[in-house]
């Protein structure tokens, strides 16, 4: 599988945020990059535990071609356990992403926060939406989410999955 990213990142500035990218975590767009409000959802998962994540994430802290280089945090601040202040402007976090279909184009973005490292390797071998919508689905998974944005990337996936 090949993903093309094709053009740049698209964050509704309609939405109040303190980073440069104009990008917010916590919120949700008011409007898309174009007129078409059933759009396919990019998942991205994001390891909030301490230690090294094991496999990877499939994108390194800020290093996705055409992701914002920094997001706004100050929604979710509290959850994390820090100051809004603290979060204004944070570098875009290693992640890893998951796809709800096979579409090309704009998608939309949400976060879904994983907590362990057991869930991080349950979603890891499990590649799916399925296997992440099970963990959604049960409270002590170390899974949370998924927590809204106002952004959007685009992009292609081409070729078969293996």
């Amino acid at each position: 599988m090949n993903i093309q990213y094709p053009q740049n990142f698209f964050c509704d500035t309609s939405v109040t945020s303190h980073a440069s990218s104009g990008c917010e975590v916590g919120a949700a767009a008011n409007v898309g990059p174009v007129g078409n409000p059933n759009r396919s959802v990019l998942y991205v998962l994001v390891p909030l535990f301490h230690g090294t994540p094991d496999p990877a994430p499939m994108c390194a802290q800020a290093s996705c071609p055409n992701h914002p280089l920094n997001v706004d945090l100050t929604r979710i601040a509290g959850a994390l356990g820090g100051n809004t202040g603290d979060f204004a402007e944070v570098p875009l976090p290693a992640h890893s992403h998951i796809l709800d279909g096979n579409a090309g184009g704009w998608w939309q973005v949400k976060i879904v926060a994983v907590k362990t490292q057991a869930a991080w390797a349950t979603l890891a071998a499990g590649k799916s939406q399925m296997v992440m919508d099970q963990l959604l689905s049960d409270p002590t998974s170390g899974v949370a989410g998924p927590i809204p944005t106002n952004m959007y990337l685009f992009f292609n996936v081409v070729g078969a999955r293996k």
